[in-house]
């Protein structure tokens, strides 16, 4: 059974945050590769893509076991953390679909709905 999750934050530095973490995640992967604006993380056991887009992080998580996806997001969480200057203290992450931030396009849609220092937006 695969487990999916996603999430978007708002930052004021989000592709400093996601440069630097970038680099500092290197040692914990099997592979790593930059597109454009996605930032992705081959943890070996879990999949990661983080996509920066002006002040917002989009993050999708993708694991065989539950433990292994909440390993991932601790660890992607803080090293972004660590290198960001507004992060929001509580992340709310909500079960993906197989079309990448679809979900959580959908979710911040909702009225009212917003993930963690949430933005309307939706990822280019």
């Amino acid at each position: 059974m695969n487990f999916t999750c996603e999430t978007c934050i708002k930052l004021e530095n989000a592709e400093t945050a996601i440069r630097k973490a970038f680099g500092s995640l290197q040692p914990h992967c099997c592979a790593q590769t930059r597109s454009g604006h996605d930032y992705a993380f081959d943890f070996c056991s879990a999949k990661a893509v983080v996509r920066a887009d002006s002040h917002i992080l989009w993050i999708r998580i993708e694991a065989e076991e539950f433990i292994i996806a909440v390993g991932a997001k601790i660890l992607i969480q803080s090293e972004i953390a660590i290198h960001s200057k507004d992060v929001p203290e509580n992340w709310l992450w909500i079960e993906a679909t197989d079309d990448p931030f679809a979900a959580i396009t959908s979710f911040e849609g909702q009225e009212g709905s917003r993930a963690a220092g949430g933005s309307s937006v939706t990822p280019e």
